[in-house]
């Protein structure tokens, strides 16, 4: 099994609820919703357990920038409801996964 199938599989779903293309978030675009979504894939992924390496990897970013997405989108799930919602929403998508 492909290691990076949950990161890809995470990635997929924030791309669908940001309503981007899975292609965007892997990029390297620095809009708003690119970044929210991109930043919500990393955040979520490391919440399942995957290594930042393998994010980063997954991204094409270093691993600082994976931290940096990291601790924003924690920063940003505080301060914004509809963060929040879209978070859990993946988060049910991938409750049972495994």
């Amino acid at each position: 099994m492909d290691e990076n199938k949950l990161i890809a599989d995470i990635a997929s779903a924030a791309a669908r609820i940001f309503r981007v293309s899975p292609e965007d978030i892997i990029g390297h675009g620095k809009s708003r919703v690119l970044t929210d979504a991109r930043y919500l894939a990393m955040y979520i992924a490391r919440e399942r357990g995957e290594y930042t390496f393998r994010i980063a990897e997954f991204f094409g970013v270093s691993n600082q920038t994976v931290c940096y997405g990291i601790n924003r989108m924690s920063e940003h799930l505080k301060l914004y409801r509809s963060l929040r919602d879209k978070h859990d929403w993946i988060c049910q998508l991938f409750e049972n996964y495994l």
